[in-house]
């Protein structure tokens, strides 16, 4: 018997997956449009009143614990890392990334900004204090909503995800401005969870139609992604890049319905194993994955297999074989050896 939020987990995974072959480099134009925004419409979906009635102290603790301290530890990891095999690095002609500042490296971490002073092995896990930031400020909005004349409105909450974009236009492209620990990106990022929370009746509605219908969705859903890609510049959510606010807006709404509707229509046939172990392992993939992508193509750039034209079709699928081989065993450690690296350890 199924679960009932079993198709969220099981998008959440799918969605994981789709952050991983966009690091491979497979559609990486159109992935781009809507694979972030969708891990903050599910979290908004997920969202229940009781946290809003939860102490904040007690829901501070709680994210801190589940986001803050697995995105301290990776950066420690990454850090640590990056200074102890400067050899390798140097081997491997990458002098930018083993002569490393230590005033850089804590600074960039903490605010988690992004700087050319400071790289580690990647960029740096920008998610964790977003989804943070995010989780904090709608606790905030849910509060204020349900003490005010529009409690019990919920569409409310869509007006309050157009008016976070228009702030987050404001703030980039008239003042210009960049804020720390991703304050900046989580206005967005929050824009999309509002929308998730206002989404749960429809979200609901596509999950229990029929596949004919999900399929149908999924192509208007897939054709609005492929126009926002056409027509917009660029969405780089890492860095708060947007290019035209209002289509990268609808183009991530647009590739949000046609992929969910999309897995819903697939995993309602079928037991997709692989998206629940990505869903319940979201947060360990999450670093590990990139740091696993950042080694393999500093491994084939030094072998010189990306240049091969015999291998340049294939290339992804044994990167993305060879990013598996490190990433599953270092799951397994994480979980049954480092439990404080998963966010369910409680430190606070």
């Amino acid at each position: 018997m199924k679960r009932k939020l079993d198709y969220i987990e099981a998008l959440r995974g799918a969605t994981m997956l789709l952050v991983f072959l966009h690091h491979l480099g497979v559609l990486p134009t159109y992935i781009l449009v809507f694979h972030m925004p969708m891990f903050f419409v599910i979290s908004g979906y997920l969202h229940s009143l009781k946290e809003q009635d939860e102490d904040f102290t007690i829901f501070f603790k709680k994210k801190f614990n589940r986001l803050i301290v697995p995105y301290l530890g990776f950066e420690f990891i990454n850090l640590l890392t990056a200074f102890s095999v400067q050899k390798l690095f140097l081997i491997m002609n990458l002098e930018h990334v083993y002569q490393i500042n230590f005033y850089y490296a804590f600074r960039n971490i903490i605010l988690c900004l992004e700087s050319p002073e400071y790289i580690g092995i990647t960029n740096l896990f920008w998610f964790f204090p977003c989804m943070f930031i995010s989780e904090l400020l709608f606790w905030f909005i849910m509060r204020i909503v349900s003490k005010g004349i529009f409690n019990g409105t919920k569409i409310i909450y869509l007006a309050i995800s157009v008016f976070l974009v228009l702030v987050s236009y404001i703030l980039h492209q008239i003042i210009r401005v960049r804020l720390p620990f991703t304050i900046d990106i989580s206005l967005m990022a929050t824009a999309f969870m509002a929308l998730g929370y206002y989404s749960r009746p429809i979200i609901e509605y596509f999950h229990h139609q029929k596949l004919g219908f999900q399929l149908g969705i999924s192509l208007i859903g897939f054709v609005g992604v492929i126009l926002a890609a056409h027509y917009n510049s660029e969405f780089l959510m890492f860095i708060n890049e947007y290019g035209n606010y209002a289509i990268s807006y609808f183009g991530a709404i647009f590739g949000i319905i046609g992929f969910s509707n999309l897995i819903f229509g697939i995993t309602d046939k079928g037991n997709f194993q692989v998206f629940e172990y990505l869903s319940k392992n979201s947060l360990i993939f999450y670093p590990i994955h990139l740091n696993a992508i950042s080694f393999a193509t500093k491994v084939f750039s030094y072998l010189n297999l990306e240049t091969s034209s015999i291998l340049y079709t294939f290339l992804p699928v044994l990167k993305g074989a060879v990013c598996l081989i490190l990433i599953i065993p270092c799951i397994y450690i994480i979980n049954h050896y480092v439990p404080i690296l998963t966010g369910k350890y409680k430190l606070i």
